[in-house]
Formats: structure tokens, C-alpha cells, sequence
């Protein structure tokens, strides 16, 4: 079915298996139509190619490449990935630090593993390295991070890698798009920190930064003011109603 891209095969091979075949529908993991028979959802026959394909021990890159790392197998990859975590973390590990260094294997591919990382809200240590190695040595996985990782770890992440500091630097002759980008994404991630989780490390931060503009940026869409150093950091801006907040790194 796979090495086909189809997710359907004839009825007519399956004539000897009738009573499996129709316990599996009522179950709804399997329809028919038009003499045909498919798992009834992607993601369930997604699950089981996956679990065969890791239990069985093949080797995971030389399948990516064996179906020409087709836009058809991401799904794929993703249930792969997330299944072999589970089932054996140790050779998980090996297999993304081998996708990330293979030359032949397509960004596509390698990006549907890395935002599975860091959409993890407790990623194991392992991964949070991985991670920092990568960014740190290709600028569209650096991108991808900045704008996807949210949560608690990974903003310990980008305090650690020291991204906020771009935030306490003056920003009004940087010209290039990419460092424009960035500054952009760690405002929102700083942000973000402040109004979901009301993070005294994250307003500790803000405290640091000289401009107050930007820090009257941040405070504008705040409505959870317990936070001490909040109050402190909005009395020490300019009056909110005679300066509308325009957030400088948006300009």
C-alpha cells in the first residue's frame, strides 16, 4: 500500500478474511467503497505503517530516501518519529542527530522532525542539546525555533542562547531582514511569557531593557498587573494615552 502511495488496495485479495474484515468496519478502522478497502482515517493507517516500520527495525533514513522523501510521506515521518520516541528513545536520538547531518535528505523532511521537538512541552534533555545544536548551525531551523517554540522550556532556551539581548540593544539602524525577523520573534516570546504565564523571570527581563519604548511595547496588551515589578516598569514609561505604543521592531 505504501511503497504505492495509496492508502486503498482491492477488496477482491482480502475475499478469505471476510469476518476480520468486518469486524475492522465496525470498529472504523477500516471502509469500503467501489470495491476498494482503506483504513478509515490517514493518521490510523499512519500509525500502523509506523509501528511496523520501528518494530521491525528498518532503518528510517534509508526509507525517506527509498520514497524519494515525497510531500506524501511527511505524515508519515511525524507517526514515525513520535512512535519511535516511545518505543526506544536511545535509537530516536541517533536517528534525528543522522537526519539533521545527512546532506541528501530534504529540508521538508528534516523540518517536520524539528517541529516536533519543539512542539514537545517537556522535551528530554537530549532533545533540548539537539536543538541548541541545530540552531546554532542552521539559520532556517534558528527561524523556525524563534517563531514555533513556545512554552516555559524552550524560553529558558532562548534566555540561555542569548536572544534576549537583542532586545537591549538599539535597533534603529539594523537594515537586515533576517536579524529584523528575529528581533520581531523574541519580543513576541517574551511576550508571550508575560501574559500566559505571568513569569517573574520573564519581567525580570523586561526590567533590563533600557528603552522604554519598547518596554511600554510590551506592557500594552498586559492585563494581569500582580506582578510587583509590573507596576514599577509601567509608572517608569511615558503617559500610555499620549503615546500610542508602536512597537519599534515592526517598523
Amino acid at each position: 500500500m505504501f511503497s504505492k502511495q495509496r492508502i486503498s488496495v482491492p477488496v477482491f485479495k482480502y475475499e478469505d478474511y471476510q469476518q476480520e474484515l468486518s469486524y475492522l468496519e465496525s470498529e472504523r478502522l477500516l471502509k469500503r467503497g467501489e470495491n476498494q478497502i482503506q483504513f478509515f482515517h490517514q493518521s490510523f493507517y499512519d500509525f500502523v505503517f509506523s509501528k511496523q516500520l520501528v518494530e521491525n527495525e528498518k532503518d528510517v533514513i534509508e526509507y525517506i530516501k527509498d520514497a524519494n522523501q515525497s510531500i506524501h510521506i511527511r505524515s508519515a515521518v511525524k507517526m514515525t518519529f513520535t512512535y519511535l520516541r516511545e518505543y526506544d528513545f536511545e535509537q530516536y536520538i541517533k536517528y534525528i542527530y543522522s537526519l539533521f547531518d545527512d546532506e541528501e535528505i530534504l529540508f521538508h523532511i528534516k523540518q517536520i522532525v524539528f517541529s516536533l521537538i519543539i512542539s514537545l512541552e517537556t522535551p528530554h534533555h537530549d532533545e533540548i542539546s539537539f536543538i541548541k545544536t541545530i540552531i546554532r548551525k542552521d539559520i532556517h531551523c534558528e527561524l523556525l525555533f524563534l517563531e514555533m517554540a513556545n512554552g516555559k522550556v524552550w524560553f529558558d532556551v532562548i534566555i540561555e542562547q542569548g536572544y534576549l539581548e537583542l532586545l537591549k540593544n538599539d535597533t534603529t539602524n539594523i537594515s537586515s531582514n533576517i536579524e529584523i525577523h528575529k528581533i520581531r520573534q523574541v519580543f513576541y516570546k517574551l511576550q508571550n511569557q508575560i501574559i500566559s504565564y505571568n513569569s517573574q523571570k520573564a519581567w525580570e527581563i523586561v526590567a533590563t531593557i533600557p528603552d522604554k519604548t519598547k518596554i511600554q511595547d510590551l506592557l500594552y496588551p498586559i492585563t494581569d498587573w500582580s506582578n510587583p515589578i509590573s507596576i514599577q516598569l509601567f509608572e517608569s514609561c511615558l503617559d500610555f494615552e499620549e503615546n500610542d505604543p508602536l512597537v519599534i521592531i515592526m517598523c
